[in-house]
């Protein structure tokens, strides 16, 4: 009896394991499951974004009030999925300096980004790619933690 006992429950335990595929990059910051892209997020993508799809309309981002006034500097990285419209169909926060400070803004701003598909791309097939925008203000207070966390290229 007790053998019957102890094989039904490892039979209930391991029919309760998960077979799910590894999530990308945006699910694990969404939670949700993104259409089919090629990922171009990694940190030496074997394609590039401008083989895929160029800019077409830039929208830049609000600087907020209260950053202003703070004198605070940062920037934002972001992992976003661009549809086959040639719209931001998904957008996840990959990492932020100060967190939380421009985060809408920027997210904002990147959903009114248009691109337009490459003469490579004209099936016009979805990417995910990073983009990084960057917020600065004259004299700001946080100047040498923006170069450090940020890189240079936005003071």
């Amino acid at each position: 009896m007790y053998r019957m006992i102890l094989f039904i429950t490892i039979f209930a335990l391991s029919a309760c394991q998960t077979t799910e595929a590894p999530q990308s990059s945006i699910e694990k910051e969404t939670g949700e499951v993104p259409k089919q892209y090629i990922d171009l997020t990694s940190p030496n993508p074997t394609h590039a974004i401008l083989d895929y799809w160029q800019i077409k309309t830039r929208v830049d981002p609000r600087y907020p009030s209260t950053a202003a006034r703070d004198k605070l500097s940062g920037c934002v990285e972001t992992i976003v999925g661009i549809g086959t419209d040639g719209r931001a169909a998904e957008l996840a926060i990959r990492f932020s300096y100060p967190q939380g400070v421009f985060d809408s803004s920027a997210v904002k701003a990147l959903k009114e980004w248009r691109w337009t598909p490459a003469n490579t791309n004209q099936e016009r097939h979805p990417v995910l790619a990073v983009v990084k925008l960057y917020f600065s203000v004259a004299n700001s207070k946080n100047k040498k933690a923006v170069e450090t966390y940020c890189g240079d290229s936005g003071l």
